[in-house]
């Protein structure tokens, strides 16, 4: 473990396996996974510094402000569409009441 290459630890885990580094291990240690042929699943989970979690938080805020831009002008559009349809009826009534 650590900088001390002359200890190896080996852990051979059967598929569906599942395994959590922490502590030493996952900090201090060098740590691999070999590449597989078959399909495989890897989750990293990690707390972030301050920094980093800043920069997460203004992200998702901004990711949540374009959404919501987004989803108004979808809706205005779909109101510009419904009161042009409006207008084209109402219009129609207009013009068919002239011709009567």
């Amino acid at each position: 473990g650590g900088d001390d290459d002359s200890s190896d630890f080996r852990l051979v885990l059967r598929p569906g396996s599942v395994i959590r580094i922490d502590g030493e291990a996952a900090d201090l240690w060098t740590h691999a996974i070999p590449p597989v042929t078959t399909r495989r699943i890897s989750l990293t989970f990690r707390l972030p510094d301050d920094e980093t979690a800043e920069a997460v938080r203004r992200h998702t805020e901004a990711q949540g402000r374009h959404q919501s831009e987004r989803a108004q002008r979808a809706r205005d559009k779909k109101e510009r569409k419904r009161s042009a349809k409006s207008l084209r009826k109402q219009r129609q009534c207009a013009h068919d009441a002239q011709e009567s």
